[in-house]
């Protein structure tokens, strides 16, 4: 038996990540990573982000950044950047 082809309009999706995900305001510096202290790479992560505190989000050197340091992020960070992740994922040329 075949597998069906299930095709989704990527503006359909793009809406439905605004309707499930909100934007958030990033959170506070000490609430970004998992590790609060005696971290070196928490502490980078920390002030990368920081950097950003007050741009928009669409950049995508700090989408493509974060990919590499999801493990880092706090629940709270996620929060804050899934909705960013998802339409930068939906709306690139990987």
């Amino acid at each position: 038996m075949p597998i069906p082809k299930i095709i989704i309009e990527t503006e359909w999706l793009l809406r439905e990540v605004d309707v499930v995900f909100p934007v958030l305001p990033m959170p506070a510096s000490e609430e970004l990573t998992t590790h609060q202290a005696d971290c070196e790479d928490c502490d980078d992560v920390r002030k990368y982000l920081n950097a950003y505190r007050y741009k928009a989000i669409g950049d995508d050197i700090l989408i493509t950044h974060l990919r590499m340091l999801l493990s880092t992020l706090s629940p709270v960070t996620y929060l804050w950047i899934l909705p960013h992740y998802l339409k930068f994922c939906l709306n690139s040329e990987w």
